[in-house]
């Protein structure tokens, strides 16, 4: 209530100043109440001037009462204007009893060439029933900055802060929009830098935060919670050499459509750092660059309704752009790729990693990784998270056929998919390692399929655990001209249990550790001018269903010599329709060579 004996009480406006030049200098006091009739007419401060400057200073207890239409409104309108600057420390409306119908704050510079800079602190509350929070517009080239150590709560946009200047800068505590953004901060400026720092909630009907750059550096940091009711938690747009960085750990991002939304048309780098991330229904994680590095942390468990984690660079021209992506927590893409990563620089990399003891679920691929590049394009990926996939547990390609940096692909953990357990490829002379430490399990696919146009292939599996292939090969690895080299010690069952084939001069190594119990072929190799050489440790049964189409070994070359040796453990067991066969077809001096330490079929079940 406006005490009318000490304070400013009005039915239409609380204090109106104009001045065409100089400088508008208002101390305040007490409270201020615009509107006490009620009738949606009057403002608390109201003050305009055309080249001068505005200073506007609110003492501690200095409130803006609810019955207001506007709270403070600051304009400059000339060309020549300085700058406009208000510290308050009293409240702005309340959330009990918000302003009527306006905006908490309101400063304008209007002037297209106008130099002057915004500055807005608030050390109270702020409510706007039907407007903007804080609304900053600086049409001339000067700063915009605003800072709210309380809280705003607005119908419209909590925070608006647009510039066309050096920077825009919003620091706020609590933010909450009914109808509008959480904040919404732009800077038109070319090379124009936005900051956006909030250490409590944000919430906004549509974006949470919503942040444009025209090429220049933008950073966000939410640590206490960003949600996006409606539309993304945050969305940041920026072009050029603009860099994107944005950190909210601490506190958790959720968004209808996308949670993170990070982009750049230009060649500046993204880089992401958050806790617990949804995207309900669209991505988690989104950042998608022009040819810059991104590098994702995702410290939390991320949720999208299609994608989990999404990161692509898509310049096609530029040297440098790799592509990080790290989680500690659960990912999932409810109908899509849980994490997806495209690198289609000249010479960009991709880097994954999962951490254990955690669990990626994905209505597709559970981590797809490509790059297109012509040039030196790698991808790494360390997976110690187990796997569930509708389809390939890991994809990783290389699909330039100038692309020669190698694939790699380490998976710790269990693997169950429903096509390839893990798919790897080089279509170019890259080499592919994969090597896994875990169960692997595949419904219609290959357990691994790993392929090298003419690069080596090399595969390593580790003892005390299973590859189960239901209706595809174990181990499948080919290569135009590459060497293979295949070190399995987990178990197989599948159909084969391990497939190898390459051509040219390229060599085959096979040691078999593991028991190998197969349909068509426990071990089927192909060279054709390269030596073939299989060594078996351990039980092979290559016709498990007894349909008379497979070997317990079968290695043939049309040029190399071929070699097959089993040890003493190394039993050709069950049905098998030859235990071993091993040919050479080619007209060469190059010969075959048998040599058996264990048993080959049983008197109870002959080959």
């Amino acid at each position: 209530q406006c005490d009318w004996s000490s304070d400013v009480c009005s039915s239409d406006l609380g204090i109106i100043l104009t001045a065409q030049s100089g400088t508008i200098d208002l101390d305040v006091y007490g409270d201020i109440e615009g509107d006490a009739d009620a009738n949606l007419t009057g403002n608390g401060i109201v003050a305009t001037v055309t080249d001068g400057t505005i200073d506007i200073f609110g003492a501690a207890g200095a409130d803006i009462l609810f019955r207001t239409n506007n709270g403070i409104v600051a304009t400059a309108t000339g060309d020549s204007a300085g700058g406009i600057t208000i510290v308050w420390n009293g409240d702005i409306g309340n959330y009990i009893f918000p302003m009527y119908a306006g905006d908490g704050v309101n400063a304008q510079i209007q002037g297209a060439a106008a130099t002057g800079d915004i500055t807005i602190t608030t050390n109270g509350s702020v409510a706007a029933g039907q407007g903007t929070g804080i609304y900053a517009l600086n049409a001339g080239t000067g700063n915009v900055s605003v800072t709210n150590t309380d809280y705003i709560v607005s119908t419209n946009d909590a925070v608006f802060a647009h510039g066309n200047g050096a920077s825009v800068v919003v620091n706020v505590a609590y933010a909450f929009s009914f109808n509008g953004d959480g904040i919404d901060a732009s800077n038109t400026g070319v090379g124009g830098a936005v900051s956006v720092n909030a250490t409590g909630y944000v919430h906004g009907d549509d974006y949470g935060i919503h942040v444009f750059s025209n090429g220049g550096n933008v950073s966000v940091t939410a640590s206490n919670g960003v949600t996006g009711y409606n539309l993304d938690g945050i969305d940041v747009d920026t072009s050029g050499t603009g860099t994107i960085d944005i950190d909210t750990r601490g506190g958790s991002v959720y968004g209808y459509v996308t949670g993170i939304d990070a982009d750049t048309s230009g060649t500046g780098h993204i880089y992401i750092n958050a806790d617990a991330v949804t995207g309900l229904n669209g991505t988690g994680i989104a950042a998608d660059g022009a040819g810059g590095e991104i590098n994702i942390h995702a410290y939390g468990d991320v949720y999208g309704g299609t994608t989990g984690i999404h990161a692509n660079s898509t310049s096609g021209g530029a040297t440098y752009g790799n592509i990080y992506v790290r989680t500690y927590g659960n990912v999932e893409g409810a109908t899509g790729n849980a994490i997806e990563a495209y690198n289609n620089n000249t010479s960009g990399d991709i880097f994954v990693y999962t951490r254990a003891g955690y669990t990626v679920t994905a209505g597709a691929n559970g981590i797809q990784a490509i790059t297109a590049g012509p040039d030196s394009s790698g991808i790494r990926i360390y997976s110690h998270a187990d796997i569930n996939a509708g389809g390939a547990g890991i994809f990783a390609n290389e699909s330039s056929a100038t692309s020669f940096d190698p694939v790699r692909v380490y998976a710790y953990g269990a693997i169950s998919a429903g096509d390839d357990g893990i798919d790897a490829n080089s279509a170019g002379s890259g080499e592919v390692y994969v090597s896994t430490y875990g169960d692997i399990t595949s419904t219609t696919g290959n357990g691994i399929h790993a392929t090298s146009n003419t690069g080596n292939v090399y595969v390593y599996t580790e003892a005390g655990h299973t590859i189960t292939a239901v209706a595809g090969d174990g181990i499948f690895v080919s290569s135009t001209s590459g060497n293979i080299d295949v070190e399995s010690r987990s178990d197989i069952v599948a159909d084969p249990g391990i497939n190898l084939s390459t051509g040219g001069a390229g060599t085959i190594l096979v040691n078999s550790f593991g028991t190998i119990t197969a349909n068509n072929g426990g071990i089927v190799t192909s060279t054709a001018a390269g030596s073939n050489t299989v060594n078996v440790y351990n039980t092979v049964e290559g016709d498990a269903d007894d349909n008379g189409s497979g070997d317990g070994v079968h290695a043939t070359s049309t040029g190399g010599q071929v070699t097959v040796m089993s040890s003493a453990a190394g039993d050709i067991v069950g049905n098998n329709v030859n235990g071993i066969y091993a040919a050479n077809s080619g007209a060469t001096t190059y010969g075959v060579t048998v040599i058996t330490n264990g048993s080959i079929g049983t008197s109870g079940t002959p080959v």
